[in-house]
């Protein structure tokens, strides 16, 4: 009977299943019927049907500045795809302080966060504190594959010299031992 069980348990990890439900949208070229690869491998990429969505990292300090339904922009990486519009549907309020869900983001791999390791297991940890912004695009065809780029999002004003007396009543307070 443990026999049977472990045949099982060997079964079970050959069962190819996806992350989340979707349409694949690319296969690598070295992916054809009958080859062997390695755990973990990716097989295949997959987009979600239903409106394109752009998930962008905030700071703190914007977080009250940006509301749900604020219109936003988005601007690829790549320079012939067209800037998008959307607007802004989810705020997370919950910050991503211990690790980044999104690796390819830090800056040890060339992304725009500033990471450091965790001690304990070396994944990336944002230096600063951020928020999740989850934006649906009005005009983007759906079944993109993921892109890099830069989200512009409408906000309420704010004054510079206020930024820069919370930064310096921040240090005081953290450095004062309060």
């Amino acid at each position: 009977m443990a026999r049977l069980g472990g045949i099982d348990a060997k079964l079970a990890r050959l069962d190819v299943r996806a992350a989340m439900d979707g349409v694949v949208v690319e296969l690598p070229d070295a992916i054809t019927p009958g080859i062997w690869v390695k755990a973990g491998e990716p097989l295949a990429r997959l987009a979600r049907p239903g409106p394109s969505m752009v998930d962008a990292l905030i700071s703190e300090d914007d977080l009250g500045r940006i509301t749900e339904g604020a219109r936003a922009t988005f601007h690829p990486e790549v320079p012939d795809r067209p800037i998008f519009r959307g607007r802004v549907v989810e705020i997370d309020g919950t910050a991503t302080t211990r690790t980044l869900s999104e690796p390819h983001l830090a800056s040890t791999y060339g992304g725009e966060v500033a990471v450091r390791p965790d001690p304990k297991n070396g994944q990336p940890v944002p230096e600063a504190i951020l928020y999740r912004v989850r934006i649906v695009l009005d005009d983007a065809p759906p079944l993109q594959p993921v892109v890099h780029g830069t989200a512009v999002i409408e906000g309420r004003p704010a004054s510079i010299l206020d930024r820069i007396v919370r930064s310096a009543m921040a240090v005081l307070i953290r450095e004062s031992g309060a």
